[in-house]
């Protein structure tokens, strides 16, 4: 079974009709992932209609810092009343390429932490710039930590494998020196499949799409060396091992 860990099927570029036939051919789960309130109500939405989708509700770094903190309390309190509704915190995280603001991204992330072990729930986590102080900053984490396209060095990849954080690999790994050592250097048990769709087409030009992990499955047991079924088979378990 197909895994779509980390993807953006309510945005704006995605017409309903051509979102519905999106999902009714994948066979497998999507993960549908928010990034502010009104991506949250429609991911939620989303879930609701679609069977093989399930909800991630967070807030991007970014948003985080548009809002007033009063703002951020009645989203985080909206995140805690579907808690029900949901499988994960996402897209969260840290991102210092688009704002210097880091104090402040920082505390916000640790909101999130205490929510997720309050609600007990996986993180889905949003990194650019900032892959030092995301794991700093997660370090002690009392639930599971998916690191969305994790672009690191070897020293950072293993220091994360070591706290026991799982890794989704995006669609673009053809074209990325960095994914390809880390899929070498990362256990089959500890990585996860994501579009972040409709970004990171592995084909230039074209909207990403939740099927397109099928590619990714192929680079990976290329380089593992193993065939196509294990890793979409181990891929699953590891979505039993967190989600389930």
């Amino acid at each position: 079974m197909l895994i779509d860990v980390h993807c953006h099927l309510d945005h704006k570029s995605f017409s309903e009709d051509e979102r519905d036939k999106i999902i009714n051919k994948f066979i497998g789960i999507i993960i549908q992932n928010s990034v502010n309130l009104k991506s949250m109500k429609e991911s939620l939405k989303i879930c609701e209609k679609y069977k093989n989708t399930k909800c991630a509700l967070g807030i991007y770094p970014l948003h985080c810092l548009e809002i007033t903190e009063n703002e951020l309390d009645g989203q985080i309190n909206f995140i805690k009343e579907n808690k029900d509704k949901i499988v994960a915190l996402g897209e969260i995280g840290l991102d210092f390429k688009e704002s210097s603001e880091k104090e402040k991204q920082i505390r916000n992330l640790k909101r999130f932490i205490f929510l997720a072990e309050e609600i007990k729930k996986p993180l889905i986590i949003h990194s650019r710039n900032a892959l030092r102080e995301i794991l700093d900053v997660l370090k002690g984490i009392k639930v599971d930590v998916i690191l969305h396209y994790f672009d690191a060095n070897t020293t950072l990849v293993k220091e994360a494998l070591d706290l026991g954080f799982y890794f989704s690999i995006p669609t673009n790994i053809s074209s990325s020196k960095n994914l390809k050592k880390l899929v070498k250097i990362v256990p089959l048990n500890r990585i996860f499949t994501e579009t972040d769709s409709p970004y990171l087409s592995p084909i230039k030009g074209e909207k990403n799409e939740p099927i397109n992990v099928k590619h990714t499955i192929k680079v990976i047991s290329e380089i593992k060396n193993v065939s196509e079924k294990e890793v979409e088979d181990q891929i699953y378990k590891n979505y039993l091992e967190i989600f389930s």
